[in-house]
């Protein structure tokens, strides 16, 4: 693990924080930060409405749904969510009102764009240190049906 050290002197660090303290914008109303253990994670069934598009792909089986903070229901609401499900799942292709930023924690995920599903027009993105290409995150414009 690397460590920076920065010194300063003191009369050169109280203008900065006064400077910093006065252009520091409103505290969000949910709080600065949260965390959440793995332990505390709730999964459950993924709410109706969560993604919108014709189920045309049979899945193979079940996705876990976690929903760590926020709501996707509702437009213009941040929300974070959480999703597992077993090897060889399908998602039909589908499409969301916001943005979708997906990370991959552990294994492998592909992603395709368009209203067919096409398993050699994907891309693949793995959890850190499973892929030789390094991809373990994608962003999905809002509306793309994915």
């Amino acid at each position: 693990m690397w460590a920076v050290i920065l010194l300063l002197a003191p009369t050169l660090l109280v203008p900065a924080q006064q400077t910093s303290e006065k252009a520091k914008p409103a505290q969000p109303a949910m709080g600065a930060h949260f965390i959440v253990a793995s332990s505390e994670v709730k999964w459950t069934d993924p709410p109706t409405g969560v993604a919108r598009g014709t189920p045309s792909v049979d899945a193979g089986g079940p996705l876990r749904y976690a929903l760590l903070e926020g709501d996707p229901l509702k437009p213009g609401v941040p929300f974070t969510i959480r999703l597992g499900c077993d090897d060889g799942y399908k998602a039909a292709p589908h499409w969301h009102p916001t943005d979708e930023n997906i990370v991959v924690l552990k294994g492998a995920f592909e992603v395709g764009t368009g209203d067919t599903f096409n398993p050699s027009a994907m891309q693949g993105i793995s959890g850190p240190g499973q892929s030789a290409t390094g991809k373990s995150s994608a962003k999905v414009q809002a509306a793309t049906t994915h």
